[in-house]
């Protein structure tokens, strides 16, 4: 169909869609909170790949507890490098918000992983590809 190409060398090279913070209000992060539990539910059928468990055999979110001081769950798990960041809103530096990079292909990880529902970032679908 070619939605498959095989002259993609890099997975930067890749774009799925478009991250985008749609509910900041909604944030962990933003309000300086951590995040203590699972993710996800038990009705959640969601995978992923924990590289201190196992990088090559996914497992259900919903059976991964976290116990973070600040809820960075967008950018810990995000598998490009520099896609995603949380940045500092006060003095302190206690209250942060996430910032999508240009770096983010879009696979929707983040989206996944928000442990506040409706999840604060959200992937548009890229209506041109190729461009932004």
């Amino acid at each position: 169909t070619g939605s498959l190409s095989h002259t993609i060398v890099e997975k930067e090279e890749v774009r799925m869609g478009l991250a985008r913070v749609a509910k900041l209000e909604s944030c962990l992060a933003f309000y300086g909170k951590g995040f203590q539990g699972k993710a996800r539910g038990s009705y959640f059928q969601g995978l992923l790949r924990y590289t201190e468990i196992d990088r090559w055999h996914p497992i259900l979110v919903r059976d991964h507890p976290y116990d973070l001081e600040l809820c960075d769950l967008c950018v810990r798990q995000c598998p490009i490098e520099k896609a995603i960041s949380l940045q500092p809103i006060d003095n302190e530096g206690k209250r942060k918000k996430p910032v999508i990079h240009e770096a983010c292909v879009g696979c929707g990880v983040c989206e996944m992983i928000c442990p506040v529902e409706p999840s604060v970032i959200v992937i548009d679908e890229r209506k041109m590809w190729g461009t932004a």
